[in-house]
């Protein structure tokens, strides 16, 4: 995560929005691939069960068919024409289930499926031979050698006929259900795997996009209170210092209390905040040289003052110690101290005649070269 802060800030938002534009894509193609596989299987479905189950409706339609019109053959038909006529729509609805029965163990490929379809062929293949004989007794007159057909074998093999048949179709519907269930179970597992996609690739660019507004929201914050500290402390304060600086006042003191910002990343809000940093420790340094002046000031001061206290005292012999000192201060201390030797020099000598006046030796000159009021106090002794 460090190293998307060494991006620019217009990179770290694409690069946010690229992770959710690609989870919506990731998550897209995902559902688009389970519809995909969704229709291939409602169609393999449809091929392997509905359209068998559809065969088998059709061949259990032909077969009651024939079953109705056999018994309307028995019951209805009054002479050989129409029990003949009759016949012939049984063989032709027989003939039927069978075309049908013979596609549907084509299409079937279930093993139970086609063991069940196997026991029907071999049921209806006997219920096929029964009605042909039944319709040659009814239409050759034997009733009631038709009738015990009717009664007997045709009707015990009906019944294992349609229980069977009742079995394919159960087999079939069996089949249907365990497709339609895989199908429903693909269906959730794709959907499943596209929302935790779509939720992990969202997560993370909200993530980012967090990451990216605190740590914004973070730096902004922090050059903002940079700015504040600066202005009231560091740069009124420093103010208010010069300003009793020039007043003669050198007890205002100004203490840095503003802190540099810590910078991690190399986008812009990184160099903001690192020239930031800069500023801050630019007028920290202007106010240590504040404090500097200051304390030198107040030393060259108290110098002079030590000098000026001597003299006041009579001592001409103390001088201000210049070599403490640099610059102008030095120069400063070093004037003053050739003006007490200025000043020491005439004293003395003058101060020296007087002591020999006093022993009464009248020939006391001030010796020395002197000017302006020293030179006529001089002139004043001396003559």
């Amino acid at each position: 995560m460090s190293a998307l802060f060494d991006r620019p800030l217009k990179s770290q938002f694409r690069l946010a929005i690229t992770l959710v534009l690609a989870s919506v894509a990731v998550s897209a193609a995902v559902a688009f691939s389970v519809m995909i596989r969704t229709a291939r299987l409602a169609e393999a479905q449809h091929a392997e069960v509905a359209v068998p189950l559809a065969d088998m409706a059709e061949y259990r339609t032909q077969y009651l068919n024939a079953r109705v019109l056999m018994r309307d053959m028995f019951l209805n038909a009054t002479d050989s024409a129409s029990a003949a006529g009759i016949g012939d729509k049984v063989t032709v609805a027989l003939a039927r289930g069978d075309s049908v029965l013979t596609v549907l163990e084509k299409r079937v490929t279930d093993s139970a499926t086609k063991a069940g379809l196997a026991t029907v062929r071999s049921e209806y293949t006997a219920y096929q031979a029964a009605t042909r004989d039944f319709i040659a007794k009814r239409l050759s007159g034997d009733n009631g050698g038709a009738l015990d057909l009717l009664r007997g074998d045709l009707f015990v093999i009906s019944r294992k006929l349609n229980d069977n048949v009742s079995k394919v179709v159960d087999a079939q519907a069996d089949a249907a259900e365990r497709s339609a269930a895989s199908i429903r179970r693909q269906v959730t597992i794709g959907i499943g795997i596209a929302a935790v996609l779509a939720i992990v690739g969202i997560g993370a660019s909200i993530l980012v996009f967090t990451r990216i507004v605190g740590r914004t929201t973070q730096a902004l914050t922090g050059i903002a209170d940079r700015a504040r500290s600066l202005q009231s402390h560091c740069i009124s304060g420093l103010r208010a210092g010069i300003g009793a600086l020039a007043r003669g006042d050198l007890a205002v003191q100004v203490t840095a209390r503003t802190t540099p910002i810590e910078v991690a990343g190399s986008d812009e809000l990184s160099a903001l905040a690192r020239d930031v940093s800069t500023m801050v420790a630019d007028v920290q340094a202007t106010l240590d040289a504040y404090d500097t002046a200051r304390t030198t000031l107040d030393g060259a001061i108290a110098e002079n003052g030590r000098v000026i206290d001597a003299c006041r005292r009579g001592d001409l012999s103390v001088r201000g110690e210049a070599s403490r000192f640099d610059g102008a201060y030095r120069t400063l201390i070093g004037g003053m101290n050739e003006a007490v030797t200025a000043v020491a020099g005439p004293l003395d000598a003058t101060a020296a005649a007087l002591d020999r006046l006093a022993e009464r030796d009248l020939t006391a000159r001030v010796d020395g070269r002197f000017d302006g009021a020293f030179r006529r106090m001089q002139d004043s002794f001396n003559n």
